[in-house]
């Protein structure tokens, strides 16, 4: 009669008992390269290949030998996982930033940059150049309808500036970030004083004479 294995009796009190935790370890410390996980989007348990030496090192590392997670789960959750992979869930959601610019930029969403960002200034910047207005925050640059690559933000109508619509943006600028007050102005040395006079009329007010962007700093090249 054969002694049984070390990894068949891993098969047999671990995995075939529901107390793997489909961490891998057993099969990361097989020198045999033994066990296998072949469905990692699946069901996710170690099989064995036929080719134990009877080491032991797959039982000996195993964390789930140890542990019967069934009940424990159940004494603490009132439930057994309907999934192993994820156990005991009690709410899933999804969401995403609301700034498109964060959730560009953020990592799935963006929902934990935006969260960090909360109490960070946004560093309101606007741009006056030849074709338009480019306006940027803490977030990097805003495309023209979140095009990621168009600019400037707001193009030129035609010759003229388009106040009517940076002052719509900034609006929703203000909406997004309602405790922000300050807003940088950048233009070229030849953008004409009545030009840099008309935006700061914009940015400081909005279309219903409510505040925007009271405080103006400007930047290198305006003279005022």
């Amino acid at each position: 009669m054969c002694a049984k294995s070390p990894v068949d009796t891993l098969i047999e009190t671990v995995v075939e008992t529901g107390l793997c935790t489909r961490c891998g370890t057993c099969v990361g410390a097989c020198p045999a390269g033994n066990l296998v996980i072949d469905d990692p989007a699946g069901s996710c348990l170690p099989s064995e290949r036929g080719l134990c030496t009877s080491c032991g090192l797959c039982l000996s590392a195993c964390p789930g030998a140890s542990v019967d997670f069934a009940p424990l789960e159940k004494s603490h959750f009132g439930d057994a996982p309907s999934g192993r992979l994820l156990g005991v869930v009690r709410d899933a959601w999804l969401a995403h930033a609301a700034e498109a610019g964060t959730r560009r930029v953020g990592s799935s969403g963006g929902v934990v940059t935006q969260n960090q960002k909360q109490d960070l200034p946004f560093n309101l910047t606007i741009t006056i150049t030849n074709k338009g207005f480019t306006v940027a925050g803490s977030n990097g640059v805003m495309y023209e309808n979140d095009v990621p690559g168009r600019l400037p933000t707001v193009p030129k109508n035609g010759r003229d500036y388009d106040l009517k619509r940076l002052q719509a943006l900034l609006v929703k600028v203000k909406k997004e970030h309602p405790k922000e007050l300050q807003a940088i102005l950048s233009a070229n040395s030849d953008t004409p004083y009545e030009t840099i006079v008309s935006v700061m009329d914009v940015v400081r007010l909005g279309p219903t004479e409510e505040p925007l962007f009271p405080s103006i700093v400007f930047s290198a090249g305006i003279e005022y």
